[in-house]
């Protein structure tokens, strides 16, 4: 039987996920994921319906591709580096990853 997480890893490999972050990660070694990446000046549209400037730059990804993500590790994303400030779920198996410059 199919899960949550198999259903979304088929979306994340579709190709139309296609911004990598790659994950510096403090406890050691590197992780790339797939995500949708919203920067600092990014138009959102907030319930299909609504659009507002977004504050800080994120990237949502599958929850369990971020699981070795902590806080204060680093993240380049198209040759930008960021520090990730928090992870927050937000649906079943999706996480928003926060950043900073």
């Amino acid at each position: 039987m199919p899960t949550i997480d198999d259903d979304l890893e088929a979306i994340f490999t579709s190709g139309d996920f296609d911004t990598c972050a790659e994950f510096t990660l403090a406890s050691g070694g590197k992780v790339c994921v797939n995500g949708i990446f919203t920067d600092a000046s990014d138009e959102v549209l907030v319930g299909g319906q609504v659009a507002v400037e977004a504050v800080k730059p994120s990237l949502m990804v599958q929850t369990s591709k971020v699981a070795s993500v902590r806080n204060k590790d680093s993240a380049e994303i198209d040759g930008t580096t960021y520090q990730v400030e928090r992870k927050e779920k937000v649906g079943q198996g999706m996480t928003v990853v926060y950043l900073k410059t």
